[in-house]
């Protein structure tokens, strides 16, 4: 009796136990259970596998007590994952994107962005075989430059070291940096710049067409400092001009050098050559590769037949012309060919001779150069003069440029550009 007493009183104990607990620590809403997920990185999910036990409880209680477990939290990590997203998208939302021949190479200290705008034959610059360093089959390659130093400190970029490698097959090439001044091909020039300065300036590659359309690397080498023992050209011309360190780089991703460069070969596409307009009193000739105006008159008293030729290149590759192919025919079959010539020295592979014995024309007359070309617009202007001795200006009724005249058997059909045109000098 005294046993069951005892039993029922430590049943009572437990039961105010287990409500005191209640009380202490109510059930939590699932608003409270966000917060403490929010706050540990946990989320608590309600499990009747894993149950936490009191050894002072009933088992009773214990089978009434509902347990808990806990699992890593997915909202925070998915939250953070889609910020990052978003970053991201916004970071390159704000950078410009590079247009499709333009290449660009940046580091903690500098940034270089490079256009590529053209690419053209160097015979384009005729006065360029003077220097005995370039080739006929040479290209030239057209880029406009954007430098800027992130630093605190000036340095060098060092234009001579730039080059650009490129490989086809068994071909491979090299372009070396180079400037044009005066249709001259020039070494280029030694660029400082300044802490925070940004600065623009052209560069023209010349070198292997196959850099052009399969380039693969462009590189930019640093001057290596020397001691006063080696008075290498590079070392003296650097002392001249440097301000600070030369910098470097490397850009080697295949796939971009070569899209970017490749599309100089576009840069002109919107402005392709047109066939001249001729003017008053011009005559006109259009061939399937240039166009040509041209005036015909006498001048000192019928003494000379003066020509005044322009031309405008069609193709987009030069034509180099023979001043020995021009001729003016006479009605009975005689042809003569100019005494002297007026034109641009840029235009001629060779410097040209003056005529002082030609009385009555004021401007320079030169004797005839081995060739003559155009400018790499395709553009020139010829100005001949034809002995007409005791010959009326209406005897010569047709004039004409023909290869065939000049037996040269290295000039092959697509460098041939041949026209005649009947005259009317009454």
């Amino acid at each position: 009796m005294i046993l069951k007493k005892y039993t029922w009183v430590i049943l009572l104990l437990s039961v105010l136990l287990l409500c005191s607990c209640s009380s202490e620590e109510p059930p939590q809403s699932a608003g409270e259970t966000s917060e403490i997920s929010a706050e540990s990185d946990m989320t608590v999910l309600m499990s009747s596998e894993t149950r936490v036990t009191d050894p002072k409880e009933s088992p009773e209680a214990i089978s009434a007590r509902p347990t808990v477990t806990f699992a890593p939290a997915e909202t925070e990590p998915a939250k953070e994952k889609k910020t990052t997203a978003e970053r991201s998208e916004t970071t390159a939302a704000n950078l410009p994107s590079l247009a499709e021949n333009q290449i660009e190479y940046t580091c903690k200290d500098f940034s270089v962005l490079m256009e590529f705008t053209g690419a053209e034959s160097v015979r384009f610059y005729p006065q360029s075989a003077r220097t005995h360093i370039t080739y006929t089959t040479d290209y030239i390659l057209h880029s406009k430059f954007t430098v800027t130093n992130s630093s605190e400190k000036c340095f060098d970029f060092y234009a001579p070291r730039m080059y650009i490698h490129g490989s086809h097959k068994n071909n491979r090439g090299v372009m070396l940096s180079a400037m044009i001044r005066d249709s001259k091909v020039m070494p280029a020039d030694i660029i400082a710049v300044e802490p925070g300065e940004t600065v623009n300036f052209d560069i023209d590659f010349k070198g292997d067409e196959v850099c052009i359309d399969y380039a693969y690397q462009i590189v930019c080498n640093a001057i290596k400092y020397t001691d006063h023992e080696d008075h290498s050209t590079d070392y003296d011309t650097y002392n001249d001009k440097s301000k600070g360190k030369t910098v470097e780089f490397k850009i080697t991703d295949r796939s971009a050098v070569k899209k970017a460069v490749s599309a100089a070969r576009n840069g002109g596409a919107d402005n392709a050559p047109r066939p001249l307009v001729p003017m008053e009193g011009e005559y006109f000739v259009l061939t399937p590769k240039s166009s040509y105006c041209f005036t015909a008159e006498p001048i000192c008293d019928g003494k000379y037949i003066r020509i005044n030729l322009r031309v405008q290149c069609l193709t987009g590759e030069p034509l180099i012309f023979r001043p020995g192919c021009f001729c003016l025919y006479t009605t009975d079959g005689d042809d003569r060919s100019p005494d002297g010539w007026s034109f641009d020295k840029a235009l001629s592979t060779s410097e040209p001779q003056i005529i002082t014995d030609m009385e009555g024309i004021s401007e320079t007359v030169y004797k005839a150069p081995w060739n003559l070309a155009v400018r790499p617009d395709g553009t020139a202007e010829f100005t001949m003069y034809f002995y007409a001795g005791l010959r009326e200006p209406n005897e010569f009724y047709k004039f004409c440029y023909d290869t065939h005249k000049v037996r040269d058997s290295r000039m092959t059909d697509e460098e041939r550009d041949d026209f005649e045109c009947i005259l009317n000098m009454t």
